[in-house]
């Protein structure tokens, strides 16, 4: 009986060992089982006090700002003739009434190389004007007018109309143009400045006279308008091709 006892003794206890280790591993130590939550993974088993610091914390936390739009990318502005909120409405008007009679091709050679040159300038169209002491008193009556195309100024006597422009045109060439006689002359190189006057109250003044003299003869040849237009022609050739190296002419059409 008492070596009975003996050994039951070491069994009981090693047997209620092992069944606190069995126990253990099917408690404490089986596998926790995952679920998914609506931010990740998760774990069954885990501290559940630490589950509801995590919970309290999304709670509290304000959501993340939304992105703003990306900017969508700039595109370079295109280069135009036209300058930057410039309207080139003024010259094409005024290119009409320029043309709105026919007088001849050299005359529309003129009318095209004036408008290359108000292009050229991109249409701008400032206050700066030439010197008024000789200008005919019909231009200052057509800008009062607002340059409208049904002004038609009365004219009785060409010749002498003529001869009134005639002399604004020279006074308002640049010095190097005038001969010893006041004539001007064709031949030679110099500055333009003066003379190059953009805009509706610049180079346009003495086109509209031209004009306006070409429909009082009523298209009968005069060698003095005709000169006239060959002057002009030459200055404003002079004008475009010294400025902007324009190698060809405008053909006469």
């Amino acid at each position: 009986m008492v070596s009975l006892g003996l050994v039951s003794a070491p069994t009981w206890a090693n047997g209620g060992a092992a069944g606190k280790k069995r126990k253990a591993r099917s408690t404490g130590g089986k596998k926790k089982k995952q679920r998914r939550d609506g931010e990740g993974w998760s774990s069954e088993g885990e501290n559940e006090d630490d589950d509801d610091e995590a919970d309290e914390g999304d709670a509290t936390e304000s959501p993340p700002a939304p992105r703003p739009p990306r900017p969508k990318r700039s595109q370079a502005p295109k280069v135009t003739a036209s300058a930057p909120g410039v309207s080139s409405k003024w010259a094409t008007a005024a290119r009409e009434q320029l043309q709105a009679t026919d007088l001849g091709p050299a005359w529309t050679a003129l009318v095209k190389l004036w408008f290359t040159r108000e292009e050229s300038h991109g249409f701008v169209s400032p206050r700066d004007s030439h010197k008024a002491k000789l200008r005919p008193s019909q231009v200052g009556e057509w800008v009062a007018r607002a340059r409208a195309p049904r002004y038609k100024p009365l004219i009785p006597d060409p010749a002498k109309f003529g001869g009134l422009w005639r002399a604004w045109w020279v006074d308002i060439n640049p010095g190097w143009r005038r001969s010893v006689e006041g004539q001007l002359v064709r031949m030679g190189t110099g500055e333009w400045e003066g003379l190059d006057i953009p805009g509706a109250n610049g180079f346009l003044n003495v086109l509209i006279c031209l004009k306006w003299w070409g429909d009082a003869i009523n298209g009968t040849p005069e060698a003095e308008w005709d000169d006239a237009v060959a002057d002009v022609n030459s200055a404003a050739d002079g004008r475009v091709s010294q400025l902007f190296q324009l190698t060809q002419k405008p053909k006469l059409t």
